[in-house]
């Protein structure tokens, strides 16, 4: 996506009323970086956010497990 952005981005401020010198519609500069933050943001929370206990940690099982071997 940035990519694309990247490349678009002299045809977009080259456009008048909207439209590219092509004639293609423009998209919103504000919402596209926008989405750039969201995505920043929540790529950056999955690795900076601390891990917490999973629920299978420190519990025991409801039923204990019995022996099954006789002698």
């Amino acid at each position: 996506m940035a990519l694309l952005w990247a490349t678009a981005l002299p045809d977009y401020f080259d456009a008048a009323g909207g439209r590219t010198p092509n004639g293609d519609p423009i998209g919103n500069l504000w919402y596209t970086i926008a989405c750039f933050v969201i995505a920043i943001a929540t790529v950056l929370a999955t690795f900076l956010v601390p891990q917490g206990k999973s629920h299978d940690e420190g519990t025991r099982p409801a039923v204990q497990p019995t022996a099954t071997h006789t002698a």
